[in-house]
């Protein structure tokens, strides 16, 4: 049977591809209030080791006689009593996993968030304003009559008083939300909260979600409160209070659960379906990342909202019982959970391949392990809700392994495969496989590109505004192929002549391995490149598993992490990952010196953007010497200034089989400040004259390479033209509206005299960020040009 992994992702969207997969956390509490916030601080603090906590708030000074029976009567005195628990059992805890933060530390990290205290506004805004790139994610667990104003609130009017409107909306988007909404005019004020999950709400049929958990749990799986937590159990356990309105109430503790990282759950896809049940849109979400628990599950013969979290309820309660068992057991003496494997891809990584209607597929999960040597069970499900697919389809199972066809009838869905893995010891644990198949037609790429290949009608009009490309200097005609090579020469060596020669090329280039880790389906590795008089640069080489002479695509961009997608805030920019996800090798780089507008240029005395060319031609020739890479399928990609970068790199280096640009300003534009080809650290260096930044005007005339250039009515359409006949797309946006389709069609004449037709692109977006959709014809084009002959596909477009 043929099995085509196409695409293995562990899905991260925007944010969860920072260069370690922990979260930062922070709880705020009004422990002192109903007791529940006391039972859910107890599981949280045996979930720690999966975590970094950044802080743990209290929010009630005053702890409420009658209802709170706690003998501290502060909140942070109940929260340090508990972690005071917690550091007794430590020395076992970490017997069973060597990750449990010291109670020192988590003592260090819990403050008071009373009024009349600013230590939890400084906690949040050191976290926050750290240079970590990860994320907070911040867990509200309520408040009533007698909590302080919530601290987070308080932290961002601070930040909006004292810096500003800029300073706020990076500090914002730091920040993803699980808990109610206390937080004031920030829940209106742009920015919008990047992602907010609601554990909590809504009520349905008088219920709030809130209150399920006890309903669901209490008893899931046999779990006994007396005999697992409270007896036996160390002073943790023994510290759980039973004087709640609901048995094991615990209203808060799906604001995490939510976060545990189980193989089943990715943070940032709600309605996939956790250890806390499953999420949908909030109804007034309006296109905004705002979920709550408003989904329901058919299971066991029933449809209701229950069945999201009932359906793992057992398991995670198991779960929970063991890890009170760690508190007081060494290792030997208690149970840990299995490492499910799929095709030789642990979890918690989520497995998400790209697949054809009809595609035969094959799931082995017999290399899973078990840390104990306990025997295990497979039990693999499709499930339906997480997907679009609403259909059924045979398996054929065997134990761990499963096989099945891709319905006919599931392209343009997505389908959820959920393998639980559990094994026999006491309690019995499980863990999760999550297979998210993508189903397209087998011509999906083609399909997806194809209109952006095709010629649009010519416009003559737009010709005229520019230097004939097949003409000569002298005036004369170019009529054959033969001509173009001289012709083409001449372009470049006018080209060449205004912005100054690279430096020489023969220098070695090589490339130094600092660090490197499994990520997804491929191995991230942190590189030291030295280029010659390039210098050197760090980089991200993301290798795929098993590939030998595939394509490659190098990534340019202000740094190599926002490629790489380790910058959780730059969304859609993470085209190294992508790309790596796509079987493509991938090398991730930044400006050279680290400062765009101060480029670093080694002594030479080209311009800037010349010189970003020149780097890039030796970042190839260490991809062509790479035994993954075919040095033959070796494209280049960037996004705005990378844009440009990418633009004259592959019409300067002429073995860069392809190039895909995105809005990066594809014709000299005066009217569009950020077309700024005129800037210094593009084409206007000039050792006499250093211009200030901003449109060319009488006061602010132009400089260096782009007055020449100017001068003699040169346009970007001769770049364009130096790519011909490779495979060019332009990814338009706010810079390249759609009128700059037109102002291809003379690389697409070019390319006609040489017998090509299909090999300029464009797409347009109405904005200058990427989105979903630009990038999906972005990857499909590499798909098509480099995965195979781009001969082959370039006349597979044409049908």
């Amino acid at each position: 049977m043929n099995l085509l992994l196409l695409l293995v992702i562990l899905f991260a969207g925007f944010n969860a591809a920072a260069e370690t997969a922990r979260l930062r956390i922070i709880v705020e509490t009004d422990a002192g209030g109903d007791p529940d916030d006391e039972q859910s601080l107890v599981r949280f603090l045996l979930y720690a080791n999966e975590w970094d906590v950044e802080g743990i708030i209290a929010s009630r000074p005053r702890a409420i006689d009658g209802e709170n029976l706690n003998s501290e009567r502060t909140g942070l005195g109940i929260i340090r009593r508990l972690i005071h628990a917690y550091g007794e059992c430590y020395q076992r805890l970490i017997e069973h996993d060597a990750r449990f933060p010291d109670p020192a530390r988590l003592l260090e990290r819990s403050v008071p968030g009373y009024n009349e205290t600013q230590d939890a506004v400084k906690l949040i805004r050191r976290a926050i304003e750290s240079s970590d790139p990860r994320p907070i994610w911040y867990m509200d667990w309520g408040s009533n009559e007698g909590s302080a104003t919530n601290n987070l609130r308080r932290a961002l009017d601070e930040i909006l008083l004292e810096r500003g409107a800029a300073a706020y909306a990076r500090a914002k988007s730091r920040v993803r939300l699980t808990g109610y909404d206390q937080f004031g005019p920030h829940t209106q004020t742009a920015p919008p909260w990047k992602m907010w999950v609601n554990t909590f709400e809504p009520p349905i049929n008088g219920r709030r979600w809130y209150h399920r958990f006890s309903a669901i749990t209490s008893d899931a799986g046999g779990f006994n409160l007396l005999r697992d937590v409270l007896t036996a159990h160390g002073p943790l356990g023994a510290l759980y209070p039973t004087n709640t309105t609901h048995w094991a109430k615990e209203g808060d503790s799906m604001t995490f659960l939510y976060l545990v990282p189980t193989g089943m759950n990715e943070p940032y896809e709600p309605t996939w379906g956790s250890w806390a049940g499953r999420y949908g849109l909030h109804e007034d979400a309006r296109g905004l990342h705002r979920y709550w628990a408003n989904q329901s599950d058919a299971w066991n013969g029933s449809t209701n909202r229950d069945n999201t979290l009932r359906r793992w309820a057992a398991d995670l309660q198991n779960d929970f019982r063991a890890r009170l068992d760690w508190c007081v057991q060494p290792r030997a003496g208690a149970n840990h959970p299995p490492s499910p494997m799929i095709n030789g891809i642990t979890t918690p990584a989520i497995l998400r391949w790209s697949v054809h209607t009809g595609q035969q597929i094959r799931l082995d999960a017999s290399k899973s392990m078990d840390p104990d040597d306990h025997e295990m069970s497979f039990m693999w499900s499709q499930y339906r809700e997480a997907g679009s697919y609403q259909g059924g389809w045979d398996f054929r199972s065997s134990e761990s392994n499963v096989e099945f066809t891709v319905p006919a009838d599931a392209a343009g869905s997505t389908l959820h495969l959920i393998l639980q893995t559990t094994d026999t010891g006491t309690p019995p644990l499980t863990r999760y496989g999550r297979v998210v198949l993508d189903v397209t037609t087998a011509d999906r790429e083609q399909a997806i590109i194809r209109n952006a290949m095709q010629d649009p009608k010519d416009s003559s009009a737009e010709l005229s505004l520019h230097r004939p490309l097949l003409t000569f200097k002298n005036g004369s005609a170019v009529h054959t192929a033969q001509d173009w090579s001289v012709r083409r020469k001449e372009i470049s060596r006018e080209w060449t002549g205004s912005m100054g020669s690279w430096p020489e090329m023969e220098s070695p280039t090589s490339i130094t391995l600092l660090s490197e880790k499994r990520r997804d389906s491929f191995v991230q590795a942190r590189v030291r490149l030295q280029l010659g008089r390039g210098g050197t640069g760090e980089a991200w080489l993301m290798t795929p598993d098993g590939v030998t002479r595939a394509p490659a695509v190098l990534v340019v961009y202000y740094e190599p992490e926002t490629s790489a997608g380790l910058n959780p805030n730059q969304e859609h920019r993470d085209f190294g990952l992508q790309l790596a996800r796509r079987g493509f090798v991938t090398l991730s780089i930044g400006t050279p010196g680290g400062n765009a507008w101060k480029p670093e240029l080694g002594g030479a005395s080209c311009q800037p953007l010349s010189f970003h060319a020149y780097v890039a031609a030796r970042c190839w020739q260490v991809l062509a010497k790479l035994p993954q890479v075919d040095s033959n399928r070796i494209g280049i990609v960037g996004h705005s200034y990378g844009g440009k970068w990418a633009m004259f790199a592959a019409a300067l280096w002429e073995p860069f089989a392809c190039v895909a640009v995105s809005d990066p300003g594809v014709m000299f534009d005066e009217t569009r400040p950020n077309v700024n080809y005129w800037e210094p650290w593009y084409l206007g260096a000039d050792p006499v004259s250093n211009r200030s930044p901003g449109i060319p005007s009488k006061s602010n005339p132009r400089t260096g390479a782009y007055q020449r250039l100017m001068a003699s009515g040169a346009d970007l359409h001769e770049i364009h033209a130096l790519i011909c006949p490779r495979p060019f797309l332009v990814s338009g946006g706010a810079e390249d509206p759609p009128v700059r389709q037109f102002a291809l069609n003379h690389s697409r004449m070019v390319n006609r005299l040489l017998g090509q037709t299909n090999r300029v692109g464009f797409t347009t977006r109405p904005g200058h960020d990427p989105t979903p959709d630009s990038n999906k014809s972005l990857y499909a084009f590499f798909e098509v040009f480099l995965q195979s002959s781009g001969r082959q596909q370039s006349r597979a477009l044409e049908n």
